[in-house]
């Protein structure tokens, strides 16, 4: 549609110049030689504006940005012309989703510092945006349009989850409880049962054989001794889970925490440019060798394999699995799907 009207302005515009050459012709008077000279002038700039060809252009961002989703952030970035030749457009708009107004040129000729505000929709890695540019004569009578991938280096994070607060706060209790006497799988001491001690604590064995109630007491975990495991299983709820999972790691940065998913490496971060980065997991993983720690593992949805290896870290480990359909119900959130 658009090249129907190009061509239907063009050949209107023939017309009219066609019709400026015969008049000057055949009246030979000052106002048809001006008209004739205008008239070239015009066709001049015309030509001139659809010469240019939009693959010639190059728009780079040479910043690193790192933001949240949800959140815009200031985009500096350069567009230039590729090669040494001359490189002319009269007007040009460039558009994108990302954008939240249109950035309108004049006269370019060559190279331009540019500024908006970029506001990315989803999370991820961004190395280039499309953005569709438009080139077009003075009077908007001719248009010529193309995709442009700008060249950048955005990372944008996970947004706050909407339950953040929420998980949290049962979290700080959670803590609370641990630093108050929440025991490891080490036998500190045994000793005679007291009133009032726990009865999952009580040596039956070794009860019976010393004909009295035996009660074992255990090592105390430390809060130093927390592990956070997000383990990226392919989900329908893997960016809900791993929202979760970043706020709790800007609300405990002391403590160790792990991602494990694609395009990021196995070990303890607090890149949070990671978070960026990860993506569900093509095939399952081995968790890390953990000894003696409280470990709390998030993971969208549980798999036949990773219950195998919880089971082999619960061994040494006091380890706590929530999918996030789990974790909800612990808080009393209700999920839709």
């Amino acid at each position: 549609m658009k090249q129907l009207k190009n061509w239907g302005n063009g050949f209107t515009l023939f017309l009219a110049y066609l019709f400026i050459v015969i008049y000057a012709l055949i009246f030979t008077n000052e106002t048809g030689w001006t008209l004739l000279l205008f008239a070239t002038l015009l066709v001049g700039i015309e030509m001139i504006s659809l010469l240019g060809s939009l693959r010639r252009l190059k728009l780079v961002s040479r910043e690193e940005l790192l933001l949240q989703m949800g959140e815009s952030a200031k985009l500096s970035f350069e567009i230039t012309k590729r090669g040494s030749y001359p490189l002319v457009f009269i007007q040009m708009k460039l558009m994108s989703t990302a954008f939240p107004s249109t950035i309108s040129l004049y006269f370019f000729q060559g190279k331009k510092q540019l500024q908006t505000i970029w506001s990315p929709a989803e999370r991820g890695y961004f190395q280039k945006v499309p953005i569709q540019v438009t080139s077009s004569d003075f009077f908007g009578w001719f248009q010529k349009k193309r995709i442009l991938e700008m060249e950048m280096n955005g990372f944008v994070l996970p947004q706050f989850s909407v339950e953040a607060d929420t998980v949290v706060a049962y979290f700080q209790q959670v803590l609370h409880q641990s630093t108050y006497g929440e025991s490891s799988f080490t036998v500190k001491n045994y000793r005679p049962y007291r009133m009032g001690d726990a009865l999952k604590q009580i040596d039956w064995k070794a009860s019976s054989r010393q004909q009295e109630l035996i009660y074992r007491e255990y090592q105390q975990y430390q809060t130093s001794e927390w592990v956070f495991i997000f383990y990226g299983q392919d989900s329908f709820y893997f960016e809900e889970m791993l929202g979760i999972f970043y706020s709790l790691h800007r609300q405990f940065p002391q403590f160790t925490t792990i991602l494990i998913g694609e395009n990021v490496p196995m070990v303890e971060t607090n890149d949070l440019r990671q978070y960026a980065l990860i993506q569900p997991l093509i095939a399952p993983q081995v968790l890390p060798e953990f000894h003696q720690k409280r470990i709390f593992l998030f993971t969208p949805q549980y798999s036949e394999a990773l219950e195998e290896q919880v089971t082999h870290l619960q061994r040494d480990n006091q380890l706590t699995v929530y999918t996030y359909k789990e974790l909800m119900a612990k808080l009393g959130i209700e999920v839709t799907l």
